[in-house]
């Protein structure tokens, strides 16, 4: 029963992201999305950068953003 639960309240949680999402594409002010977008950015950055010494976070770096 209560995995059920879970499961209904992911689902509204979703479609509730996927109907902020389309009305910050779809709206003429952009700000929205752009807070969306640098939120999504921030914890992304929060997640890869936390599992690295800062010794290693230089090879890290170097190896993704290598010009081209």
């Amino acid at each position: 029963m209560i995995a059920v639960i879970y499961v209904f309240l992911h689902g509204v949680l979703v479609l509730l992201q996927a109907t902020t999402l389309n009305v910050a594409i779809n709206s003429n002010n952009k700000a929205l999305l752009t807070i969306m977008l640098s939120n999504n950015f921030v914890e992304l950055k929060g997640s890869v950068f936390k599992k690295f010494d800062k010794s290693n976070l230089f090879q890290v770096v170097s190896t993704v953003y290598q010009p081209s």
